[in-house]
């Protein structure tokens, strides 16, 4: 939840991996919480983490088919490094065109094997 009127975020992550944040200059921060994976337990324990917005940030969502390829032989450790690094070179246009250039970068070398979502929100 991004709450433009008082420059807080509010995160749960479910067990899933970190969501992104991007401020403006390129600096990356991993938005992560403790919690279980969603529909493994009878009764989950979830944690909510509170993060400032920064005017002019970028929020990036993903699913894990976007980070890893086993057929492939792509871990998610090298997926995120690569996500990070398109993400950061297209930071500064709009969103849309952003989303599709990450896209095109992530695709060009695995062609899609899982699940593959990228969700971009600006602050």
């Amino acid at each position: 939840v991004l709450n433009r009127l008082s420059s807080k975020g509010y995160y749960s992550s479910a067990g899933h991996f970190p969501a992104l944040a991007v401020s403006p200059n390129g600096e990356f921060r991993k938005l992560t919480v403790e919690g279980d994976i969603l529909g493994a337990f009878e009764a989950p324990h979830f944690q909510l983490g509170t993060f400032p917005i920064e005017d002019g940030a970028r929020f990036c969502l993903y699913t894990d088919g976007a980070l890893e390829d086993f057929r492939a032989g792509r871990s998610w450790r090298v997926g995120m490094e690569r996500l990070e690094k398109a993400i950061g070179e297209n930071r500064g246009i709009p969103r849309r065109d952003a989303v599709t250039a990450v896209r095109d970068s992530m695709l060009s070398e695995y062609p899609c094997a899982d699940d593959r979502l990228l969700m971009a929100v600006d602050a």
